[in-house]
């Protein structure tokens, strides 16, 4: 009943010994993840309970008295704009608690990545435009890109890294997509001008509401602090990997590899 305690380990690594070790292992990755679980638990009662509050708090304000409809309006529009981030995160954890279990199913087909890239750039642009960003898309490869890939999950994973980057960076500043064959693999590479991120989040930051360090947090930035973790489920449930490299306030870049179609072989109708 106490995960903090460990099997007595013998001198000699006998069978015993040997028997003790793997125990204590076993018994340091349940701590793990009862650790993880509890962790996750509490950052997702905390992310719940701050647009709760907010809706609570407006609605008890907007009942005291009489108000003017301008104010009622007001109260409406906060009210909704909590209830769209409460939507939101909710449906991302749902997300990736069915990924978990291995509940969520692609819909492959072959798609067009380098369109489909100029296209969420082209939907962002005026995100970008409102902080006077430059937001562009550029392509090395010498035609086209496809790959067996769910097309919404694919958006879905371009809008969080394209999103998170605007979300980062000052005004003015900078945003890169480029796109090039490497390897039979497709290479997307998502750079920015913004702060940066330290040397120390870097492992981390694709964790499950994973608090970045004090000197590039922002909480003013909207966010259900998950993208990142459904970012990295989407590209290794497509068998394709993800890297991040930053340097303070220089600016940010993550690079995509995921698998080409292979023309001799039939894509699957559904895959986990």
């Amino acid at each position: 009943g106490d995960l903090t305690e460990r099997v007595p380990v013998p001198a000699h690594q006998d069978e015993i010994g040997r028997l003790a070790v793997t125990i204590n292992q076993m018994i340091a990755r349940l701590q793990a993840a009862f650790e993880r679980q509890r962790q996750f638990s509490a950052d997702a009662s905390h992310e719940l309970r701050t647009p709760l509050s907010v809706i609570r708090a407006d609605l008890e304000i907007a009942l005291r008295r009489e108000r003017t409809i301008p104010e009622y309006q007001a109260v409406l529009t906060s009210t909704l704009e909590e209830t769209v981030r409460l939507s939101r995160l909710v449906e991302d954890l749902l997300l990736l608690t069915r990924a978990d279990v291995g509940r969520v199913e692609l819909e492959c087909q072959p798609v067009n990545f380098s369109t489909l890239g100029r296209e969420v750039v082209e939907y962002l642009q005026p995100l970008a435009a409102q902080r006077r960003q430059t937001l562009t898309s550029t392509s090395q490869a010498p035609h086209d890109l496809v790959l067996p890939a769910d097309p919404n999950r694919l958006r879905q994973m371009l809008i969080n890294l394209i999103d998170n980057a605007i979300k980062f960076t000052g005004e003015g500043g900078e945003i890169a997509l480029s796109l090039t064959e490497e390897s039979g693999q497709a290479l997307l590479r998502i750079r920015d001008t913004g702060r940066g991120i330290p040397g120390e989040d870097l492992p981390f930051i694709f964790d499950r509401f994973f608090r970045r360090s004090a000197m590039t947090s922002d909480r003013s930035a909207p966010g259900t602090g998950l993208g990142l973790s459904i970012v990295r489920w989407i590209v290794e449930a497509h068998g394709g990997s993800i890297e991040v490299a930053s340097r303070l306030g220089e600016g940010t870049e993550f690079q995509l590899r995921l698998p080409l179609a292979d023309p001799t072989r039939p894509l699957p109708e559904r895959r986990r």
